[in-house]
């Protein structure tokens, strides 16, 4: 009987990991659209308020700060179970952080000629 519950627990506890790593990443990811998304509605009412590309790009780094924050959260707390210093996760969680709100700004500049607006997702 022990050998039986200890070869369950054994077989359970892979399949337990795995687990808890998707259910992180669907919180990083649920963040991610998140701040994606606020960062979309701040691109769209930027267009329809004629702003331009530097209105946007300073905008851009005032709105969506709680979906931020929340993303960035994520990330550093991924990053340190992971093993990374304090400095190494803060910088891992700003960088991801960035490319997204830089992603957005991009887009702006290309959609401003067209004044496109953007699609959540």
């Amino acid at each position: 009987m022990l050998i039986t519950s200890t070869i369950t627990a054994l077989l359970a506890a892979p399949s337990l990991a795995v687990s808890a790593f998707v259910m992180v990443q669907d919180s990083q990811e649920t963040a991610r659209v998140a701040y994606n998304n606020c960062l979309i509605e701040g691109h769209n009412e930027a267009m329809k308020a004629n702003a331009n590309l530097k209105q946007f790009e300073v905008k851009s780094k005032e709105i969506c700060a709680k979906e931020r924050k929340a993303y960035y959260d994520l990330i550093f707390k991924d990053e340190k179970q992971f093993g990374a210093s304090t400095k190494e996760a803060e910088e891992f969680a700003t960088e991801e952080s960035d490319n997204i709100r830089e992603y957005i700004v991009s887009s702006y500049a290309i959609n401003l000629d067209g004044k496109l607006l953007m699609v959540k997702s």
